[in-house]
């Protein structure tokens, strides 16, 4: 997989749905990569098994962008309520200890 196909890969788990199957469909057509799992029987060459399996990866891309996004706002709010604060100027964390 090149640069610019894992980079728009990353990019599909944080698009709308519609543009996660683009991306995914420019990845198999344009790129010329292939989707392949043995143990589920998924090769992206087969058209009518990868139009269903593409709206799979279209969720989970979406859930766990979703649930990473929560995570993330999760442990900054966590941290600030710790009394922790972020020095992006000198690229670490300092916190403050009671």
């Amino acid at each position: 997989m090149g640069l610019k196909t894992g980079e728009a890969l990353v990019a599909a788990g944080r698009e709308h749905p519609s543009k996660t199957g683009v991306i995914l469909n420019r990845i198999v057509y344009l790129y010329k990569c292939r989707f392949i799992s043995l143990a589920e029987g998924i090769d992206s060459n087969d058209d009518v098994k990868w139009h269903i399996v593409r709206n799979l990866f279209t969720y989970f891309a979406q859930m766990f962008s979703r649930n990473l996004s929560m995570k993330v706002k999760n442990g900054l709010r966590n941290k600030k309520d710790k009394g922790g604060t972020q020095a992006a100027a000198r690229g670490r964390i300092l916190s403050r200890r009671d």
